[in-house]
């Protein structure tokens, strides 16, 4: 029997359990998990937790596919993974910056950032989803990420811009979470007047992640190449 599933090789029966695009995305990040503990030794502190971070997400997505088919239900383990997210990249840009006046600042509102979205969870519920907490925590990782463009334009490197890991750290954060910001406002507008959501708009987001995680095995692969040429070393 010939399958019409995209792309042409993808059982048809799997995308009853998971499409191709959702599958290639769970790939991708479990790939960024297994590199950054394949070089975990090698990584600064920042990028540590980055690949904690990014073991929290897998973990995440994993229980929500299994509470979707089982309850039907997935959206509690996004108001649980949120406040993860605030206290990973919190201690990310700790480790990353510099100034010890925005290490200051990034702890006041990486706090007010958690405890708003505790706040936004109890208010709506844990069965609404949790737009508003996203674009909270995407205000919060955008103004952090510019910041880290600044550190890299006054303080530069003779290695290029493109071979530093925090630019491509960076640089995913802020088209990542500024196009979650802007869909994220927009679905709880549309959740609020009980308007129909585009699906277009989840096909955004997945494109959206892929962008982000690619971003971030980059910017592991440049940081452990970093650690090998301050230690004499290259593999």
């Amino acid at each position: 029997m010939l399958s019409f599933s995209f792309p042409p090789w993808y059982p048809g029966v799997m995308t009853t359990i998971i499409s191709p695009g959702y599958l290639f995305y769970f790939v991708l990040l479990m790939g960024l998990c297994l590199y950054g503990f394949k070089r975990f030794k090698q990584l600064d502190q920042g990028y540590r937790y980055l690949t904690y971070l990014a073991v929290t997400i897998t973990v995440s997505e994993s229980l929500s596919r299994l509470a979707v088919w089982q309850f039907e239900n997935n959206l509690p383990l996004y108001h649980i993974l949120i406040p993860f997210q605030a206290v990973f990249y919190y201690l990310i840009f700790r480790s990353l910056i510099r100034n010890p006046k925005a290490k200051k600042v990034a702890l006041f509102l990486g706090l007010l950032t958690l405890l708003t979205s505790l706040g936004l969870s109890f208010q709506y519920g844990l069965n609404t989803f949790p737009s508003l907490n996203l674009s909270v925590l995407s205000l919060y990782i955008i103004g952090f990420s510019l910041h880290l463009f600044y550190q890299l334009v006054q303080n530069p490197s003779e290695q290029s811009l493109f071979r530093l890991p925090d630019f491509w750290f960076a640089l995913g954060n802020l088209i990542f979470f500024a196009g979650a910001f802007m869909i994220f406002t927009l679905l709880q507008i549309l959740i609020i007047n009980d308007l129909n959501r585009p699906q277009y708009i989840y096909d955004v987001i997945l494109v959206l992640n892929y962008f982000l995680y690619t971003s971030y095995v980059v910017s592991i692969y440049f940081g452990t190449r970093k650690l090998e040429v301050i230690n004499g070393q290259y593999s």
